[in-house]
């Protein structure tokens, strides 16, 4: 039976290396007439750098559904994307070295993905906030038809922030001194393309002891909830 939806995965990975071959285990966890699972074990030098547990299931209708309602927003037009946000930080003549040489780092990269936060005071760590925040997102490009391919991108896109917003209610006084994730969990629920504006709702209901957790939801234009997420990360402070 053809599966034509990913629906789900809960990944975790360790510091790989790029120039290591990987090497990939996958177990037939189940096949049954709806729902398929697959465990998954990436291994290099014999030592695992990623697992992942995953669930595929069907194209099917039922009469009777509902969803949250997308947040009331700004859209993205007219709001400045996170490359342009981060040119001000550098530009801005009270920002130290230390700061600017983040900030560099943070512009050399050349992933084709654009940002565009709805707070970017808050999303820059300029004001005392809740940890919560709202992020337009989107592929750069045109990207096919493939929505394996669109997943893809989202589920990546959607990890380059979560944590982030767990450290919000510091503001400025705030200084990280080791965050990663240590799980990342993603429900697709209804098709989307990730090459066309998506809002990404996130917060973090707790945050303590050097661990968090966050939540989000990714949504279309149109007011179609496409994403769920969760993850648990280590956040530890600078002290």
């Amino acid at each position: 039976m053809k599966r034509n939806r990913w629906q789900a995965f809960n990944g975790w990975r360790s510091i790989g290396d790029v120039k290591t071959p990987i090497l990939y285990h996958v177990d037939r966890t189940r096949d049954g007439s709806t729902y398929t699972s697959r465990s998954v074990k990436a291994t290099q030098h014999s030592v695992p750098v990623f697992t992942m547990q995953a669930s595929f299931k069907i194209d099917e209708q039922d009469p009777f559904h509902h969803q949250y309602k997308m947040p009331d927003v700004p859209g993205p037009e007219g709001l400045l994307n996170t490359r342009e946000l981060y040119q001000l930080v550098l530009d801005h003549p009270e920002v130290n070295g230390a700061n600017k040489a983040k900030v560099r780092t943070i512009l050399a990269d050349t992933i084709p993905l654009e940002m565009r936060p709805v707070d970017p005071k808050g999303f820059l760590h300029q004001k005392v906030g809740e940890p919560k925040q709202y992020i337009w997102m989107r592929a750069i490009g045109k990207i096919g038809d493939n929505l394996k391919v669109h997943q893809c991108v989202v589920a990546c896109l959607s990890d380059m922030t979560m944590l982030g917003v767990a450290t919000q209610p510091g503001g400025r006084d705030y200084k990280t001194g080791y965050m990663t994730s240590l799980d990342h969990t993603v429900w697709f629920h209804n098709p989307f393309r990730g090459d066309e504006w998506m809002l990404y709702e996130s917060e973090c209901p707790q945050c303590g002891a050097g661990k968090a957790l966050t939540l989000g939801r990714v949504w279309r234009q149109d007011g179609v909830l496409a994403v769920s997420l969760a993850q648990e990360g280590v956040v530890r402070s600078k002290i």
